[in-house]
């Protein structure tokens, strides 16, 4: 309080008086204080203002005119007709025109109006020129592409093995692309934080990507390099490392039957076997050597340099190589982390007498998704599915007459090589057929925005690239390991785009089968159908014949020795159509039966794949008149065979030991239905069970989890008197039935604190999907940055890995990443009532409305058909005027 002070001073000459009002130090100090708050008010004000000024105003040069037009008139140099883009409300894209060429170029200029940031990113992994607009954080990324020759392949395949028509509509389709870069629209979210435009589109960024994709599903070298791993540097005997890497096991289903193989024939045609031989293999790797120089297509960088470290900076800082959402990049899990379903059933078991086919590949959820939607409609055909973004034509889809699906094979065809160097030329040459051989050094340079180039040194052998050098794959070999793989082998005909656009236009099995002839890698199951009601399967692509002793599971020495012999015939490979059974089921599992006179692959997906291509079969034949709904119903289905396979491990618990708690989690889980649905807590208890019994044998491997299920199976189902060395603990009473039950109590007790949230459950457990195991759909690049808020997406997913509907689970965090990318069901009885799904939205631009305007669609299994009558906007494309 304000003390009043007064004082009377008397001047005794003149006799005035003056009153003096002076503040005691309690007074000073409050005004001071008053005034001093009223400053910093002020300040604290003018700040708040002032940076509500400065972040409306980043928020409109970030986002607003953000959203490239979707209704207009465009004149197109190259169109030889009138073309029309219509979406409907949710972004679903019709293009409509009378030519082939047309329609590609039109779709390549939808693709960039809804996936543009989408577009550069990808050609960039592809070219491994990340790095020069990102910053160091992509580095490594780069390495990985230079090193294994990628672009170089994608160039190669482009100047030698892509015929005229093929070039013209990759053509069509990149000056598409360029035609719409060219209209100068304002620029997505990502350009502009990084200050960076796109680079004109080339049609060998098509092929690129292609070859990405096929790295993605071709997972045998990851296989080897682990097995590689445990035997040199974790010292594994080869019966232990057999042990956790178990094979396909076969209770469970094979695609094709014995008789389903009678139609293969043994009997190929000699001048067919030697079609690519390995001398010719090796003749024309000589020739090739010479072109497969580095190749990066690229125009000058725009990079506006007045931004250089201010938003660049503030995103670049958080970016390094794990915080992209790129296939390639993934954790060792003890089995593989790929999965797709698809299957067809003939009319004998439909209601409308005509097949029904479906398929659902799972890949990396991200956001934008993989894929888009579209229908391409022109005067003699309309078909309609799911498109690679990057790579004209439909992919996945049906046409007029016909419909295929596909799902991953998984054949082997990389295989690693030990060089062996003499003491001599060490790092300089290799042992090859008893001759010194000198490697040839690739020398590439990657650009990285804000550092000094990076110098890259390959070294190619005769069977292609060291993949141990530069720290691309460190930690699995002190040894110099070269990877033999058919995408990048110049001498192989890569015709994968090829095979892709000619089975658009086929109309039936036989050109089905021929458009299928020029598929290369990866290899796929394709499965087929058409409206006169004929159901198929094939599995096409290029896959070595190897010498005896050599099964491509393990690296072997590059002597010579175990060079390739041939590759399966084409006329060889598993095939049926109209199969006595009347259906036909892939889901990553294994292809043929023991009879087939072949090796494809020592590394079918025994995991998980073997339990839905099960769970598949198991319902098709619960009915012989299925409908949509119950095609709808097997997509969406939940229930887990693999939790239904640790039933006996759960009767094994020895109760008498356990907390009152773990008895409670115990009895839930021995009366669950085994439905992984995102609402039950079942889940949850199973699968933080699970996790605990997944670290068995970390310690032996060095890793936190080895969650390979048939291992974890065999393992604590040992006898007491040959139990798995990782349940023995000398110094303890220590079994692996014990192991199950301290589990047990380890994951109740986690579970039950979980996030220190355990009174918030009020004596309930955690549901599946909701509170442990969302979807995350994370952006492309921003996902690891200040930024990520505002792009990233995550909804409610049940599942499990084994589950038709899958729901990967990631056994750090529970996270579900991988799923369901893109789901359809084709009715052959009448086309256009076939539906279609697709995760997160159609457009790759976070300010537009589709951007996520399917994510709850997808969490729910809401389909929805494709009809131009719902199209409300056009854009119109018109040919140039003569």
């Amino acid at each position: 309080p304000l003390i009043p002070s007064a004082a009377t001073n008397s001047n005794d000459t003149n006799n005035n008086t003056t009153d003096t009002h002076t503040h005691s130090p309690h007074t000073v100090c409050y005004l001071i204080i008053t005034r001093g708050t009223k400053w910093v008010f002020v300040t604290f004000a003018f700040i708040s203002i002032l940076s509500l000024w400065i972040c409306f105003g980043f928020y409109i040069y970030l986002f607003s005119n953000a959203l490239s037009p979707i209704t207009g008139t465009l004149r197109l140099e190259g169109l030889v007709s009138e073309v029309d883009i219509k979406r409907d409300d949710s972004g679903m894209v019709f293009i409509r025109s009378m030519d082939e060429s047309d329609t590609l170029r039109a779709q390549g200029f939808a693709h960039a109006q809804d996936r543009l940031w989408q577009l550069e990113f990808q050609r960039r992994i592809a070219s491994g020129t990340l790095s020069e607009i990102v910053g160091k954080g992509a580095l490594d990324i780069d390495k990985e592409m230079r090193t294994l020759s990628i672009p170089s392949a994608a160039k190669y395949t482009w100047d030698h093995h892509l015929s005229n028509h093929t070039k013209a509509l990759l053509t069509a389709y990149a000056d598409g692309i360029n035609a719409f870069i060219d209209q100068n629209h304002p620029l997505p979210l990502e350009f502009r934080l990084l200050g960076v435009k796109p680079n004109r589109y080339h049609p060998i960024d098509c092929i690129g990507w292609a070859k990405v994709m096929s790295l993605n599903l071709a997972g045998n070298m990851m296989s080897e390099l682990e097995r590689y791993r445990m035997k040199n540097i974790r010292k594994l005997s080869v019966e232990r490392i057999e042990e956790l890497m178990p094979p396909f096991q076969s209770r469970f289903p094979t695609v094709l039957s014995d008789r389903d193989l009678q139609n293969v024939t043994e009997n190929v045609l000699e001048e067919e076997r030697n079609t690519l031989s390995w001398e010719s293999v090796m003749g024309e790797r000589k020739k090739a050597a010479q072109l497969l120089q580095p190749t990066i297509l690229e125009s000058p960088t725009h990079i506006q340099s007045h931004r250089e470290y201010s938003l660049f900076s503030l995103v670049c800082s958080q970016i390094h190589s794990d915080s992209f959402k790129l296939p390639f990049h993934r954790k060792s899990r003890g089995w593989a982390v790929g999965a797709s379903n698809n299957w067809v059933v003939n009319g004998s078991h439909t209601h409308t007498g005509k097949p029904f086919l479906c398929n659902d590949p799972h890949l990396d959820l991200s956001a934008p998704g993989i894929w888009m939607t579209m229908s391409l409609q022109t005067k003699n055909d309309t078909v309609v599915g799911a498109s690679f973004v990057g790579v004209p034509g439909i992919a996945i889809g049906r046409n007029n007459r016909i419909a295929w699906g596909v799902t991953n094979t998984g054949a082997d065809v990389q295989d690693l090589y030990v060089m062996e160097e003499s003491e001599k030329g060490k790092g300089t040459t290799y042992v090859y057929r008893g001759q010194e051989v000198a490697y040839q050094v690739r020398k590439e340079v990657i650009k990285i925005k804000g550092a000094s180039d990076y110098h890259l040194n390959v070294r190619e052998t005769v069977y292609g690239p060291v993949v141990t050098d530069n720290d691309v794959f460190d930690g699995y070999s002190h040894e110099p390991l070269a990877l033999h793989w058919v995408s990048i082998l110049p001498e192989v005909p890569d015709t994968t785009v090829e095979a892709f656009l000619n089975i658009n236009r086929a109309g039936n099995w036989s050109s089905f089968l021929e458009a299928s002839r020029m598929f290369t890698a990866p290899c796929q199951n394709m499965v087929y159908a058409d409206v006169d009601g004929n159901i198929g399967y094939v599995m096409p692509g290029v896959i070595p014949i190897r010498v005896a002793n050599h099964s491509g599971a393990w690296p072997v020495p590059g002597t010579g020795v175990f060079d390739w012999v041939s590759f399966i015939p084409f006329s060889a490979l598993p095939r049926t159509f109209n199969p006595e059974s009347g259906f036909i089921v892939s889901a990553n599992n294994r292809v043929t039966p023991d009879s087939y006179p072949y090796h494809i692959t020592s590394d079918w997906d025994a995991g998980s794949e073997g339990y839905r291509a099960l769970r598949i079969t198991d319902m098709i034949r619960n009915s012989r008149n299925h409908t949509m709904e119950s095609m709808e119903n097997i997509q969406k289905d939940y229930i887990s065979y693999l939790a239904r396979d640790f039933e006996p491990i759960l009767d094994s618990i020895d109760t008498s030991k356990l907390s009152d708690d773990a008895k409670t989690t115990l009895f839930l889980l021995t009366f669950w239905n085994h439905e992984t649905d995102a609402k039950k807590p079942e889940p949850s208890i199973f699968y933080y069970w699970f996790r605990e019994l997944s670290k068995l044998a970390a310690t032996e491997l060095d890793k936190d989890f080895w969650s390979n299920p048939i291992y974890i199976l065999s393992a604590l189902t040992s006898s007491s008197s040959s139990p798995d060395p990782a349940c023995v603990i000398p110094e303890e009473s220590h079994n692996c039935q014990e192991y199950s039950r301290r589990a047990l109590e380890k994951a109740t007790k986690k579970l039950k604190h979980k996030n220190g949230r355990a009174e918030s459950f009020s004596g309930t457990w955690p549901s599946w999907g909701v509170d442990i195991h969302e979807a995350h759909f994370n952006h492309l690049l921003l996902t690891g940055s200040v930024f990520g808020c505002l792009v990233d997406r995550k909804v409610a997913h049940g599942g499990d890995d084994s589950t038709v509907n899958v729901g990967t689970v990631d056994l750090d965090s529970f996270r579900q990443t991988h799923g369901p990318s893109y789901r359809q069901i084709i009715d052959l009885s009448n086309v256009t009532n076939s539906l279609f799904l697709t995760p997160i939205g159609a457009s790759g631009n976070v300010v537009s409305h589709t951007y996520d305007e399917w994510l709850q669609s997808w969490s729910n299994g809401d389909y929805g058909i494709t009809d131009i009558r719902s199209a409300d906007s056009t854009y119109r494309l018109l040919p140039q005027k003569s």
